[in-house]
């Protein structure tokens, strides 16, 4: 809470009093335009292929005369190897198939391996 009653101090009115921060990058203005926590560092990392995946849903995009407006990426974290599907809608049954496709798709890939953790 200090940080952000520091951050507000900074600013009276409209103008930004430059007086109260001497330095280029505040501390105390940068903690107060996040919206949360940065995620703590990793301690460990995958050791084998499918151990660790990563999701990331991305969209809307307008793309004219597809119909495909959401991007779905799974990046596997010991390879860096990435599959990307793109789909019509965000709903839950329509990223599950998404989902077992990759599984399907990737674990034939890597017979002697199998999908740990998402």
């Amino acid at each position: 809470m200090q940080l952000i009653e520091r951050a507000v101090q900074h600013i009276e009115g409209l103008t930004i009093n430059s007086k109260l921060c001497t330095q280029r990058h505040c501390p105390a203005c940068a903690a107060a335009k996040q919206h949360c926590d940065p995620f703590p560092p990793l301690s460990s990392c995958a050791l084998c292929a499918l151990e660790l995946a990563h999701t990331d849903m991305s969209g809307p995009a307008c793309v004219p005369g597809t119909g495909v407006i959401y991007r779905l990426t799974i990046t596997d974290d010991f390879t860096c190897w990435r599959w990307l599907k793109l789909l019509i809608n965000k709903c839950k049954e329509t990223i599950l198939e998404a989902f077992k496709e990759y599984k399907a798709m990737a674990e034939a890939q890597h017979p002697a391996c199998k999908l740990v953790t998402i």
